[in-house]
Formats: C-alpha cells, structure tokens, sequence
C-alpha cells in the first residue's frame, strides 16, 4: 500500500509501573487507510504474576494533554489514568521516505502515572500508581513496508537516585536495510554510534550502562495471533508480512550505572521485534 492511498496511523502508547512490579500499558491507535477507518483501544494488566489483555474498537478516546499533565479515559475498558511529567519531551523523525514517514514523539520519558483499572465483571477496579511513560509514533508509512528487519525498545525509569530524582532512560534501535539508534537519558539525546543494545543490556559511549533481567514476559508472539487476532476485519487485510511480526516484551528490573555516580534501580518495560 502506498502512500498515495493515505495510509495513516497514530498509535499512543501510555504505561505505568507500581513499586511492586505491577504494570498497566494502555495502547491508543487510529487508523485511516484507502476508506477503512478503525479506533482501537487496548489495556494489557499486568498484577500478581498474571497478564490480562481487554480490547475494544468503540470509537476513537484519544489522550490529553492539559500543560505537563496527560490524561485518557475508557468507557468501555472501564479504564482511567492521568500522566504527570517529570521531565521533558523529546521527538524525532525515525523515517523520512519516499513511502512515508514514521515521527515519534517521546511526550513524557519519565512521569508519575495513577489509573483505575477495572475488569467490567462488577469487581472493583483496582488502583495502579507507579512511575510511567508517554509516546505517540504516526506512521504513514505501513508498517508492513517498513525497511527494517527488527527493532529493539524500551523505558526505564529509576527510583530517586542521591540527589532526589527520577532518572530515566529511553532507547530505539533498528536493525535492517533502514538503521536508527536513539538513546536518551533523562530527556537528553546521547551519542549512541556506539552504544550496545540488547535484550539484556543497553550500554553507551560515555559508560552509562543498564542491566535488564527480564524478570516476566509480558506478551509473546506473532501479530497475527495476538494485536491482530482482536481486529479480524483488519487482520483480513493486511499483508501476511504484517501478521508474521513476532513481539516479545518483558517487564524488567534495572539497574543503571552512570559513572561518579551511584547506581539507581528502577523497573523498565521493553521488547523485541521482529520482521519475518
């Protein structure tokens, strides 16, 4: 599918993290693509050692954004959070082509996140507060074209560290046809030509460094079975590419070493992709 066809896609990504390792991430899509229009709503609860997945397609509840403060709201999720900023945003354009583009915009690297999340069953919904994160990617570019063979991903964001502060640490790594590496620390973009990314381990030029345990899975497998498997009129459609995605994210201990400084743990949220 080209770009003349008016492929575009605008995908929130919104997270949270409890002291305790509980986690909610909530992804918030809209997609117009050659006359087919689709909202997409989706919470992946992540508490006591268990996963719940709930997604819905009715309409579109995009985020807000009121100053430093993010918010977003599920009816039908029964589902509602606000995002503080603790630092600032950052943005770039990861791909610029004749095909399209994909333009990411990190809106809160770090931020201290409340939700409510509810199970829709008549149990009482469950407070989720911790420290998260905030993105939207827009591609307009399918994600089926895209020049890459795989991408890592991932947030960290630390305790207070001795001086009082939350440090956080974003990284994007594509490997392909198409490379891109970006790594920032605490809002600020690092020289990341020599940085190792791995599941296991992010490293940087300047020896700053964060080990990953990779504790619990959090989602496993290909798109088709998984995201896609919730859209069967839009898993109907796109190429085969596309469904054979493989995703594992993990929800991770870190520990992150700068140097003259103290090491800081924390918990990240990251994954792995893969293009067949």
């Amino acid at each position: 599918m080209t770009r003349a066809q008016g492929f575009h896609l605008s995908k929130w990504y919104l997270d949270c993290v409890t002291a305790d390792g509980d986690a909610a991430i909530a992804y918030v899509a809209q997609l117009g693509w050659s006359g087919f229009a689709l909202g997409y709503a989706s919470i992946l609860d992540h508490h006591g050692g268990e996963t719940r997945v709930s997604t819905s397609l009715r309409g579109f509840e995009p985020p807000v954004i009121e100053g430093d403060t993010l918010s977003w709201s599920s009816t039908s999720l029964h589902v509602n959070g606000a995002w503080s900023a603790l630092g600032r945003p950052v943005a770039a354009t990861l791909l610029a082509s004749d095909e399209g583009a994909v333009e990411w915009r990190c809106l809160q690297p770090a931020s201290l996140a409340a939700l409510r999340v509810g199970s829709g069953s008549g149990e009482p919904s469950r407070a989720v507060n911790g420290l998260g994160y905030a993105e939207e990617l827009t591609l307009t570019v399918p994600p089926w074209r895209m020049p890459i063979d795989e991408l890592h991903w991932g947030r960290f964001v630390s305790e207070l560290d001795e001086v009082g502060a939350h440090v956080s640490l974003v990284w994007i790594d594509w490997r392909g046809p198409h490379t891109r590496r970006l790594v920032i620390l605490d809002g600020n973009a690092v020289d990341a030509h020599d940085a190792g990314v791995s599941a296991e381990r992010v490293a940087t030029g300047d020896g700053t460094t964060l080990s990953l345990d990779r504790r619990d899975v959090l989602r496993e497998g290909v798109l088709g079975a998984t995201v896609l498997a919730a859209v069967p009129e839009l898993g109907k459609r796109v190429p085969g590419r596309l469904l054979g995605v493989h995703e594992r994210k993990w929800r991770s201990r870190g520990v992150l070493e700068r140097p003259h400084r103290r090491p800081v743990e924390g918990w990240a949220i990251h994954e792995v992709v893969t293009w067949p």
